[in-house]
This record gives C-alpha cells, structure tokens and sequence, in this order.
C-alpha cells in the first residue's frame, strides 16, 4: 500500500519559507560565535601580556588555545575557556612548564571571567606537551615519563 502525499503550491512556499528562516537563525548563531571567539582570542593576547609584563618574552615560548560555543548549539549561553601554556625557551624538559585555564561567559557587558585554574592535573599536562609538540616546539620523551 503505497503513501500518496499531495502537495500544493501553498505548502511548498511555507516550506520554503520556514527552511529560509530557520538558515537565517543558523547563520547568525553562526556569525555570532565567531564574533565572540575574536573577542576571546583578544582577550587572551591580554593574559599574555599581563603575564609577561615584568619579563624579557624573548627568554620564554609560550602558547595559548581559545575554545568557544554555546551551551546549546541554537539556544544555550556562551562559554569560553582561554588555556595559557609557558615555558622558558628550550626548556624540553617541561621542568618551567606552566599551564594556566581562564573560563568566561558571555554577559551584557562582554566576555566574564568566572573562573580561574592551574593545569596541574597529568591529563591536562600532557595535552600541555602535546601542544608545544604539536605547534613546532620540541619536547622530550622524559617528559611525558615524569607523571608515570
């Protein structure tokens, strides 16, 4: 038994009309993100610079990642997470590392940082590693021995 679907020129302009709009949403939610996610990686140039504002940067690597995105893809509020990773220049030891985590939400007046974290865990420490590896900078197999 075969289904027999009639459509009208009406159903198919509502169609068209409701996919149109709902491409409309998801391409601010999109814009939006992206907006905030430029707003946070600024942000985190300004950790480093705090940071770094009693020291010689020339003595130092260092690295930032910036995550972002809504709780909820269409709905949710915003988060993000700045991970700030140091070392001193050479150090493939790790033995200068440090890892630091900022989370923000994303309020009226901007992005709030609301928490604030050392990366002292040894899973966290190895994503550490791996991103210095991962963006060129040497990294030495005792290492990642250290926390076994």
């Amino acid at each position: 038994m075969a289904i027999n679907f009639k459509t009208s020129p009406r159903d198919l302009a509502i169609s068209a009309v409701a996919l149109a709009a709902f491409g409309a949403y998801c391409g601010y939610i999109w814009w939006d993100i992206r907006a905030k996610h430029s707003e946070l990686e600024t942000r985190a140039q300004e950790i480093v610079n705090e940071f770094y504002k009693d020291e010689n940067r020339e003595n130092f690597e260092w690295l930032t990642e910036v995550e972002s995105g809504k709780a909820n893809y269409l709905f949710g509020a915003d988060w993000g997470v700045i991970r700030f990773y140091s070392r001193h220049k050479g150090d493939e030891k790790m033995d200068t590392f440090i890892g630091l985590e900022r989370f923000h939400n994303y309020g009226v007046t901007g992005w709030q940082e609301t928490d604030f974290a050392k990366i002292d865990q040894p899973t966290h420490i190895y994503e550490g590693y791996s991103y210095f590896e991962a963006n060129g900078y040497g990294v030495s197999e005792d290492a990642y021995k250290r926390y076994n």
